[in-house]
């Protein structure tokens, strides 16, 4: 737009030119007071955004409209006429056309270095600290370059070409138009591409390089000082200055405007902040956590009453003492003494880094001990230091008693099955496992049995020991203790052994087994929970199994031992549930599921044994049902080895004739020997 305007300007005097006018001595102070004024303020507000934001292509702009106003004053001042003659400055006739050749290259081109692309690495802001005497010394140093210009060119104007005869400025354009013409010209374009992108006092920049470039043209093509053209060139000068000049006292009001609604915003602020405040001790004062602040010494300099209720203490007690107190005695989570480095302020202030929920005992010598969850924030000070701690707190004195007679449970716990395992383990104990139809013996499961006080089942010292963590260990150990007597077992039995996921998948049941004879091992796995992991367990198995060990899965009906949970370990042998079994004479129900799953374990190649047989009802309802094998009180309680190898059960109509029988009785006793 601004060069639009120049053409316009340039093509309406066009005919007019080269018309004579009077020469008016007070038209060149007129437009130094206009342009003056416009570069000063110009460098006012550039200076103020260059400390505001620390721009530097705002500094470089300061440069050029400082080195605009000195150079432009040295050109006044040796103008001929303006002050006095030969001018203040005592020049020669060429000392005036030079300086403003001069200034009217120097300036177009100052804008555009400042409005051009720069490097990436200029565009980073200067630092706050050092903005103010990095804009003095631009503003020195840009009157000392204006300066050392206007003496080089007052010093050499002696023996520089005339360029201006009287009125005459024919000379001027064939010597100088031809190279400040073109350089004026690009660097306006410059200017104004790179104003586009911008505003405030940055825009204005294009307008005064547009006025410089219309100022040279009109100026070349007069021929004539106070011509038309020359008039016309400086009146450009003038009235872009002017325009700009307004535009920046509009800037100055909306700089004011925009200063005094930033003051009526932090009033509000401020007002606000105090509203906040007030509130911030209502909450203070009424929050169920008690909250302290600490000096960087850890001396406390503000409470509210929940702190005050907590420590034992007003504020006035409380204020400036040390969370180290003598009164207080802090302790760790697990009861421990809890050292003065370790304690959660000590341990902001040094790292500056806060807590969260860090358990403290806290020992008062009138309310005894008090367990706390602590959190604890910096506050930090301009520099980055820590400055105050902030520390929440909130009484979990009944939560935490809880929590530490539970680890004192379970340390109990853990020393018992220590002794245990100290000791070499649990006892043994056998239960025969017998073929229902003959009464023949052919396995025996080992149970576990613990001699150590308190006396509890079996059941619940596993179910310790694996709270304890030592479920593995307990197991192992049952095992083999049970695989040491497996030499007494009659030729051709076989021994069953309990073992749960966790301890099939350790490689300790796999080394305990490789020196046993496993095609007389029985594995029974066991489950209390559910299998979270059956591609690992599959894989432990299928190593096992290779060995030529056998599967049981336990519970079979009850439990976690689910069709699933059959089809997906394909057992040897499926152990139908004691729950199932007790009663099953009297309950139908029973039947047809005990029904179910003798044809569910027929069709998966797997041999039906229930446990638990405690009635001669029970046993002739599970021969009729095709049950062929079984366990339990009525048939054997557990004992010490040896073991009877017949027992005398019902008539022999029960005997097995039938082929499928005999299969069924090898598939079970593979590998020993063992025949019906």
């Amino acid at each position: 737009m601004p060069l639009l305007v120049v053409a316009a300007v340039v093509l309406a005097v066009l005919p007019f030119m080269q018309v004579q006018l009077p020469g008016l001595a007070s038209f060149v102070p007129m437009m130094l007071a206009v342009v003056a004024c416009f570069d000063i303020l110009s460098v006012v507000l550039l200076l103020a955004q260059f400390r505001d934001k620390g721009d530097l292509r705002a500094l470089a702009l300061s440069w050029a409209y400082m080195f605009s106003l000195v150079v432009m004053v040295g050109w006044a001042a040796a103008f001929p006429g303006v002050f006095a003659t030969p001018g203040p400055l005592g020049a020669v006739a060429s000392t005036a056309p030079w300086l403003w050749v001069a200034w009217h290259t120097a300036f177009p081109v100052l804008l555009a270095v400042a409005l051009t692309s720069w490097p990436s690495r200029f565009g980073r802001p200067t630092v706050a600290g050092r903005r103010r005497r990095v804009a003095a010394l631009t503003v020195m140093a840009a009157a000392a370059a204006a300066g050392l210009l206007v003496a080089v060119v007052v010093g050499v104007a002696d023996i520089l070409p005339v360029i201006i005869d009287g009125t005459d400025t024919s000379e001027m354009t064939r010597l100088v138009g031809p190279v400040m013409l073109p350089v004026v010209a690009v660097a306006t374009w410059v200017v104004c591409a790179g104003a586009r992108r911008r505003g405030g006092p940055e825009r204005w920049a294009a307008l005064a390089a547009t006025a410089s470039l219309a100022d040279v043209i009109l100026t070349l093509f007069s021929d004539y000082r106070f011509s038309v053209g020359w008039y016309a060139g400086r009146s450009m000068t003038v009235v872009s200055a002017g325009v700009v000049l307004i535009a920046l006292l509009g800037e100055f009001s909306g700089v004011k405007r925009r200063l005094a609604q930033e003051g009526e915003r932090l009033s509000a602020q401020l007002a606000r902040t105090d509203q906040l405040e007030r509130l911030q001790s209502t909450l203070l004062s009424h929050m169920a956590e008690g909250v302290l602040m600490q000096d960087a010494h850890a001396r406390i300099v503000a409470s509210n009453p929940a702190a005050q209720a907590l420590l034992g203490g007003g504020a006035l007690d409380l204020a400036g003492i040390l969370t180290l107190d003598p009164r207080w005695r802090l302790l760790r989570a697990d009861g421990q003494e809890l050292p003065t480095e370790d304690s959660p302020v000590a341990q902001t202030l040094s790292t500056g880094v806060g807590r969260r929920n860090q358990i403290v005992g806290v020992r008062l010598a009138a309310r005894g001990l008090r367990w706390l969850s602590v959190n604890t924030a910096p506050v930090r000070d301009p520099a980055g230091a820590v400055d105050y701690v902030v520390s929440s707190m909130t009484d979990v004195t009944e939560q935490h008693n809880a929590q530490l007679a539970a680890a004192g449970d379970h340390q109990a716990r853990r020393t018992r099955i220590d002794q245990v395992l100290e000791a070499g383990g649990p006892s043994m104990l056998f239960q025969p496992i017998v073929a229902l139809a003959s009464g023949q013996v052919i396995g025996t499961e080992a149970l576990a049995r613990f001699k150590a006080e308190p006396y509890r089942p079996p059941n619940e010292w596993f179910h310790d020991a694996a709270e304890a963590g030592l479920g593995v260990e307990l197991e192992l150990a049952a095992i083999r203790n049970a695989l040491e007597q497996l030499g007494q077992l009659p030729a051709g039995t076989y021994l069953s052994v309990n073992a749960g996921p966790e301890t099939v998948t350790s490689t300790g049941l796999f080394e305990l087994l490789s020196h046993a004879p496993c095609s007389r091992v029985v594995l029974e796995l066991t489950e209390h929970v559910g299998v979270e992991d059956y591609a690992t367990l599959l894989v432990a198995l299928q190593r096992l199994r290779a060995t030529g060990l056998r599967l049981a899965v336990d519970d079979a009906g009850a439990g976690f031992a689910s069709l699933r949970h059959i089809l997906s370990l394909r057992p040897d042998i499926i152990k139908l549930d004691i729950g199932l079994v007790r009663g099953i004479t009297d309950d139908p129900g029973k039947r047809a599921l005990a029904v179910a799953l003798v044809a569910f374990g027929s069709e998966i190649d797997a041999v039906v044994l229930a446990e638990g047989i405690e009635s001669a009802a029970d046993l002739h309802t599970l021969r009729a049902l095709g049950v062929r094998y079984g366990q339990g009180y009525h048939l054997g309680r557990p004992a010490l080895l040896p073991l009877p190898t017949l027992l005398t059960l019902l008539p022999s109509r029960h005997a097995i004739h039938s082929a499928g029988d005999a299969h069924r009785l090898r598939v079970l006793n593979s590998g020993t020997g063992q025949h019906p």
